[in-house]
């Protein structure tokens, strides 16, 4: 029992006289972890998450995906089971978790439907039910990146994790450059700070299924000088932001690993993905067509995103149909025909050439 409770200390719990005692938000964290470590299927199709899913899903845009609500239903299955126990201890959320998002739209909306949902089950229902939901939706990857984005815009700058997660979103930018992240690398890369920030600051404590060390030593080997100096500079303003974080080392680790694992990304995703842009604004009705036949046959190639043309975005190459100038841009391929092997075969040598290139300078 004594082992046991050193485990569960991080998690600022404990069994005594056979019973889990500590805050209940932290109670059903350390089972959800539990569950999630042991890989227990839980069915998406229990008419009980079915009937949750179909409460939460009209604030959203876009359907759940089957990997959230997996995890959704993992976590209903600890408050359904929480719910016959009367644990009234909640000093953490109302003392220090609450506060940062009581006025947030989301969580008016899951305080007000949640607990008469709830009360179906049994009639004494916590009025924190709605809370301990929220904490839980927006920090284990539930909402996904386009319901997230849609639902940042909504939610206030001053609120929740949101100035931590938009304050360092900002120095990576800053960082790489602004026109160097594509716009879904961008979105990827707030909904990652997002959730890292909202789990280390909600909840306490973490079950890994990796061997920590090793995984830090990873990274470490992984990082050069100038990604190792943003996560540095990283670790240290968020800290500055959130003293309570400094405090405890669980959470110090948590994020160090998560800040180097989207510092990583992103590196490779720089250095290792190769930028096209399309550009055909001199064509009127054949741009389309011509869009997409570039798109089908390059598309197949590994490590190259291609796009529309966007003014001010960063792009390794330019594909365009413009007059070609006296003065060649080293970045622009002029198509030389409408629809021409030729020039695919020439794009493809461009590609390579520059893929081999980022490579060689990482």
């Amino acid at each position: 029992m004594r082992e046991l409770n050193q485990v569960l200390e991080d998690f600022n719990i404990a069994i005594k006289n056979g019973q889990m005692v500590g805050d209940e938000l932290q109670i059903r964290y350390f089972y959800y972890q539990l569950l999630s470590f042991m890989d227990i299927r839980f069915s998406i199709n229990d008419p009980e998450v079915i009937g949750l899913i179909k409460l939460l899903q009209p604030e959203f845009a876009r359907t759940l995906s089957k990997a959230a609500q997996k995890r959704l239903a993992c976590w209903n299955y600890v408050t359904r089971h929480r719910l016959t126990i009367a644990n009234h201890q909640n000093d953490r959320l109302t003392q220090h978790i609450e506060r940062r998002f009581k006025s947030d739209q989301l969580y008016l909306f899951l305080n007000q439907v949640v607990q008469p949902y709830f009360q179906r089950l049994t009639p004494s229902v916590s009025k924190y039910e709605g809370a301990m939901l929220y904490s839980f939706m927006v920090s284990f990857y539930i909402l996904g990146e386009e319901n997230f984005s849609s639902y940042d815009l909504t939610r206030r700058k001053k609120i929740g994790t949101a100035m931590l997660d938009t304050f360092t979103r900002e120095m990576i930018l800053n960082d790489y450059g602004y026109q160097r992240l594509s716009i879904e690398d961008e979105r990827g890369l707030t909904y990652h700070l997002a959730q890292i920030h909202a789990q280390a600051l909600y909840f306490r404590g973490n079950l890994t299924i990796f061997d920590q060390e090793r995984l830090t030593y990873y990274y470490q080997a992984q990082l050069t000088t100038a990604p190792s100096d943003l996560l540095a500079r990283l670790m240290t303003q968020t800290f500055t932001r959130e003293p309570e974080l400094a405090a405890n080392t669980s959470a110090k680790a948590f994020i160090w690993q998560n800040y180097a694992n989207l510092i990583i990304a992103t590196e490779f995703s720089l250095h290792h993905t190769v930028f096209v842009g399309i550009e055909l604004s001199n064509l009127t009705s054949l741009s389309d067509s011509l869009y997409h036949f570039l798109v089908a046959q390059l598309s197949g190639i590994a490590q190259v995103t291609i796009e529309k043309y966007r003014q001010h975005q960063y792009y390794d190459l330019v594909l365009t149909t413009v007059e070609k100038p006296i003065a060649v841009e080293k970045n622009r391929y002029y198509l030389s025909e409408f629809i021409s092997d030729y020039d695919i075969k020439k794009i493809k040598i461009r590609l390579s050439a520059i893929k081999r290139e980022k490579q060689g300078n990482k």
